[in-house]
């Protein structure tokens, strides 16, 4: 990489190449999109991340830029996704899968089809079947409050999850879920983020807002299981800032 500026002499840096291994499918029953993605060679560390369309890309670029700066171990990235053409798609198809609640359907017009425990199923699967040593599990938002729901599920399945401003209005038996998978696996992780400026109960109807949530649930968490929960609040982001915020931390915790 060269620099030419006026106040900067020349300098060149040499980086090992990283590689970059993609396989794309289409899952067993049709209804969602997978690929992955080798960041480095010979990865034996593993990340599932839900929201494709949201995450995916974010999350491989910045493995990418940890495994180049030796901050994080080479990792295998599974992202999973609907393939939704356009916006209001993917928020039907997001809907639909990533939610347990028939409330939270109901609050957004929508009938309940099971979906949620399908891809469930599924996750489980690929966690048995891609990776050589369990995975941990990403979520954003809604993916992130089911993302806290299905490790408790089965908790034997996954070493971690990050839930980054997870719907938690949606999801309340998340804190019951999570504290399962804590409980059953001593070196289980949980990582949980939100921006102090996602300020949204008059959306949700809830008492508290996003952050407040987040805060409360990481308290409660941490007070039974210590070092293996952190939290953080991010100041002044927003629900759409946050996954440029706080990919990389959670990247960092679940990756070691």
């Amino acid at each position: 990489m060269n620099y030419t500026g006026n106040s900067m002499p020349s300098e060149k840096i040499d980086i090992e190449p990283i590689s970059l291994k993609r396989v794309s499918s289409r899952s067993p029953i049709g209804a969602f999109n997978a690929r992955h993605v080798d960041v480095g060679n010979s990865p034996d560390c593993g990340l599932i991340v839900l929201d494709d369309e949201l995450l995916g890309d974010l999350a491989i670029s910045a493995a990418r830029a940890l495994v180049i700066a030796e901050e994080i171990p080479p990792v295998r990235v599974f992202a999973i996704g609907f393939g939704a053409d356009d916006i209001s798609s993917l928020t039907l198809c997001r809907a639909q899968y990533l939610t347990y609640q028939e409330g939270c359907l109901e609050l957004l017009e929508l009938e309940s089809t099971g979906h949620g425990e399908v891809l469930e199923s599924y996750l489980c699967s690929i966690a048995s079947t891609e990776f050589s040593e369990p995975p941990s599990l990403l979520g954003y938002s809604l993916s992130g409050s089911f993302a806290l729901q299905a490790v408790g599920k089965s908790p034997e399945k996954f070493s971690g999850v990050a839930a980054i401003s997870p719907s938690l209005w949606a999801e309340p038996a998340a804190e019951i879920s999570v504290r399962n998978a804590l409980s059953s696996n001593s070196e289980f992780l949980c990582h949980l983020s939100a921006g102090a400026a996602e300020v949204d109960r008059h959306l949700t109807g809830r008492g508290d807002h996003m952050f407040e949530l987040v805060a409360s649930l990481g308290k409660n968490l941490e007070e039974e299981f210590g070092e293996r929960v952190s939290t953080r609040l991010f100041e002044g982001e927003t629900h759409f800032g946050m996954p440029f915020a706080a990919i990389c931390g959670a990247l960092r915790i679940l990756c070691r």
